[in-house]
């Protein structure tokens, strides 16, 4: 095939998402760039996307017809780059390559138990998302992390990256360790990753393992290479997927952290933010005025998910260097759902096959359909210059239908509108309008009186915001108070709870804590509403109590569980107790903040002075990380405060205290239906149940559900003292 360019004369840009392949490429000689879009996957017209679109452009810079399945002459490419979503799909839907695990031997759970936090508590049968790998061998081998001092000459030594020097217990059994990666081969693994203990300071054992795993046509992960840190589990629980290709050299790829690496080179851990990292650097490219500096917002919805420029995906802690990107499944693909009277938008995509159920292949409910039905989607581009749209104000409308290419520069269009190109469709609403740059289309969106909002009658669109709105703020005041806590049991185990209560201390809306803090923070609100009345608390105060009979705060609050609080043996939780005080500190009511000023002396008073009063008890034996603690609790208050008081801004406080109400009916909307279910399958009979502690103490409960209404009527006689 000869080439109707000079050699490296164009360039190709690739972004490869879950459900569409964009390409953009410059031809040297074209007037316009070239930007179009297929389908990721489409097994009817070809096999891999990203070659179809660099086939098509080729096709378009040679003028010459190449057949699929072709091998694709890329001599007169520059460059190919691309950014893909396929890693963070893959660990979405757990979906790819088996991979077995080489870890330390009496490793081979530590993944499963983790860090012991808990992520669905409220969920009543929790289901784990599958592992990573599917296989666990473990290797035989040990080093310790302390040890006498010993001759240089000792070939047991180990010399570490940051010049320690120490003994292994058990070198490395090289004949075993072939044996296990030959098994691991007969069973059809392919992929490996090891994670030995201490690698991040004594690599050789790993590296000498993966040369053999290498050498018996492995695709091998190292720990050590992927993220060299202490801490074994967030660097087991990366992955990488190996990458070929005989043009290495031009075919580079984007990173998590928005820089680019050769094709062969690149891992599925820096992959994992790969597309949306791009879009970061490129929107900061083309959108950020470095000289005016007003921060911008970049904004990229894809078919499977949606990037707003830690991270935890699907469970698996992300520890390399990115860019700080949230993702939410909203993309065209993503699966909706009703549920207990909400709006909800899963995480699941439809993908590019089955794809919608617009598509026609059994697909399952998306955005996209939601499109199809109100109107925003566009069967045919050139069919009408008119679209029948449903608009949020103003129902059905006829609106006018531009392609972005008739419309010359400055013009501006009015709302209702349709915009549109071969790569996107652009709706406008009433109050909006869009005017036309040389590459750029800005849109100017009114802004709206969410204050004149109703409160006559609900608004189901709204009362999921609200809904989002206030669990969102919860969450926010968790991850506030796990960045600044210090001890374990927050920072890791995540042993706290978060949630927003109305003035009588009834539930509002929590974060996905721990379920078991929720009915205590209630009753909380209520002591203290009866304690201090309308006048007896101030703006900036926080009080404490962890009394089993006063244990209550301020709404919005967080409730957390302190590792030691003093009392007869470390922990504070003796098993042998029969008093309260040798449990610890009993604080039935203190002031730790008052108009804003933190009260360390009385806290230390409280945590080390009092409980040391009784015979045989100590006062908190870790009081710093209780200050620490107890201070990042009053920051996680002070950040719920500020985002309330933002929500009363926005829309009022009649409109917040409205859909506040309307939560809260809609959730004992859902119990009653859940009730009435319930008494419906077992026709009104009582639900009975009864189990016994190991001293025999009968735990009996009776439920009589009353259909009618979704009542229930829980009676615990015969429940030991």
């Amino acid at each position: 095939m000869r080439s109707a360019v000079a050699e490296e004369e164009v360039r190709i840009a690739i972004d490869r998402g879950g459900t569409f392949c964009d390409f953009w490429a410059r031809i040297s000689g074209h007037e316009k760039d070239v930007v179009f879009k297929v389908m990721s996957v489409c097994p009817d017209e070809y096999d891999d996307a990203p070659t179809e679109g660099i086939r098509r452009i080729l096709e378009a810079a040679t003028g010459s017809t190449i057949a699929r399945g072709t091998p694709l002459d890329l001599s007169p490419v520059e460059s190919i780059r691309m950014g893909t979503t396929v890693a963070t799909n893959a660990l979405l839907e757990r979906k790819g390559e088996r991979v077995a695990l080489l870890i330390t031997k009496g490793f081979g759970d530590l993944l499963v138990i983790g860090n012991q936090a808990r992520p669905r508590l409220f969920d009543l049968s929790v289901r784990k998302l599958d592992r990573l790998y599917e296989r666990v061998v473990e290797g035989r081998r040990r080093i310790p992390t302390r040890l006498g001092w010993k001759p240089p000459s000792d070939p047991d030594l180990f010399h570490g990256v940051n010049g320690e020097v120490l003994r292994g217990i058990r070198k490395l059994d090289a004949e075993a360790v072939r044996r296990d990666l030959d098994m691991l081969w007969t069973q059809g693994y392919r992929s490996l990753a090891i994670a030995l203990k201490h690698s991040y300071n004594f690599p050789d054992h790993e590296l000498e393992i993966g040369k053999l795993a290498r050498d018996m046509g492995f695709k091998v992960s190292l720990s050590s290479q992927l993220q060299a840190m202490i801490n074994l589990v967030p660097r087991a629980q990366g992955f990488k997927g190996e990458l070929e290709d005989e043009h290495d050299s031009k075919l580079l790829l984007s990173q998590s952290h928005g820089g680019l690496v050769k094709f062969s080179a690149l891992t599925g851990l820096r992959a994992i933010l790969s597309g949306p990292a791009g879009g970061v650097i490129g929107y900061a490219k083309t959108c950020y005025d470095t000289s005016d500096k007003t921060p911008v917002l970049g904004f990229d919805m894809g078919g499977t998910l949606e990037h707003v420029f830690e991270s935890t995906i699907a469970e698996v802690p992300i520890q390399c260097p990115q860019l700080d990107v949230n993702t939410v499944a909203a993309g065209g693909g993503s699966v909706l759902a009703w549920t207990g009277g909400l709006f909800k938008v899963r995480p699941e995509s439809a993908g590019a096959y089955p794809g919608p159920a617009c598509y026609g292949n059994g697909g399952p409910l998306t955005i996209s359909d939601a499109n199809c039905f109100l109107g925003r989607s566009l069967y045919c581009a050139a069919s009408s210059r008119k679209q029948r749209i449903y608009f949020e104000k103003g129902g059905w409308t006829s609106a006018p239908v531009f392609h972005i290419q008739n419309l010359s520069e400055c013009t501006k269009a009015q709302g209702p509108a349709v915009i549109f190109d071969e790569t996107r469709t652009v709706i406008l609403d009433h109050d909006s309008h869009a005017v036309v740059l040389e590459e750029h289309l800005v849109i100017d969106i009114a802004g709206r009186d969410e204050k004149a909002l109703s409160t006559q009658e609900v608004d189901p669109i709204k009362l999921s915001v609200f809904g989002h709105r206030l669990m969102s703020i919860a969450e926010q005041m968790g991850r506030t108070l796990q960045k600044t806590s210090i001890s374990t049991n927050i920072k890791e185990r995540l042993d706290y709870s978060c949630a927003i209560f109305s003035a009588s201390g009834g539930l509002v809306a929590n974060a996905p804590h721990i379920p078991g803090h929720l009915w205590s923070m209630s009753t909380t609100i209520r002591y203290w509403a009866e304690k201090y009345g309308r006048d007896g608390l101030e703006p900036g105060d926080v009080i404490l109590s962890n009394h089993p009979l006063r244990r209550r705060d301020a709404s919005p609050r967080p409730h957390r569980h302190h590792a030691d609080i003093g009392g007869i043996l470390a922990g504070s939780m003796p098993p042998n107790s029969t008093e309260l005080w040798k449990e610890g500190a009993a604080i039935e009511s203190f002031k730790l903040v008052s108009r804003g000023v933190f009260d360390e002396a009385g806290l230390v008073h409280e945590l080390s002075v009092k409980p040391a009063r009784y015979h045989g008890c100590s006062g908190t034996r870790t009081l710093r990380d209780n200050i620490a603690d107890l201070k990042a609790s009053v920051a996680a208050n002070n950040r719920g405060i500020r985002l309330i008081q933002d929500l009363v801004r926005q829309y009022s406080w009649p409109v917040v205290e409205f859909y506040k109400e309307a939560i809260q009916q809609t959730a004992q909307d859902g119990v009653r239906a859940l009730l009435k279910g319930f008494g419906k399958r077992f026709g009104g009979r009582p639900l009975k149940a009864v189990d016994w502690l190991d001293d025999g103490t009968a735990l009996a409960l009776c439920v009589t559900i009353d259909e009618r209404d979704g009542s229930a009527l829980f009676d615990f006689t015969g429940h030991g003292a």
